[in-house]
């Protein structure tokens, strides 16, 4: 495990770089953020392959349309793209809501 009190690669990279071993998992708050970042890193490979589908299954039709209307990027990103996400966001919630419960 990484954060292991003696055994610990981070620790091992703390010492060299002259600090004091730390006790990652004794502290409340320093254990939530690793948590958070143990998660986010599980599930950005899921994330991304939905972000990706997501974008590719925009018609053609509405990037012609955008152009011909003279819409600016961002417009476009926030009136047709970020609509396009919404099933996306929804499994998301979904998904994580059905993680956390599990934990619990």
């Amino acid at each position: 495990m990484l954060v292991q009190y003696n055994n610990g690669p981070l620790n091992d990279i703390v010492l060299i770089l002259g600090g004091e071993k730390i006790a990652w998992l004794s502290n409340e708050y320093i254990a939530l953020g690793i948590i958070i970042l143990v998660n986010t890193i599980q599930f950005m490979g899921i994330s991304m392959i939905l972000y990706l589908a997501g974008l590719q299954s925009i018609p053609d039709m509405y990037y012609e349309a955008a152009s011909i209307d003279g819409a600016k990027k961002w417009d476009c990103f926030f009136s047709h793209y970020a609509t396009s996400f919404i099933p996306c966001y929804g499994y998301k919630c979904y998904a994580k809501f059905n993680w956390w419960t599990e934990i619990i």
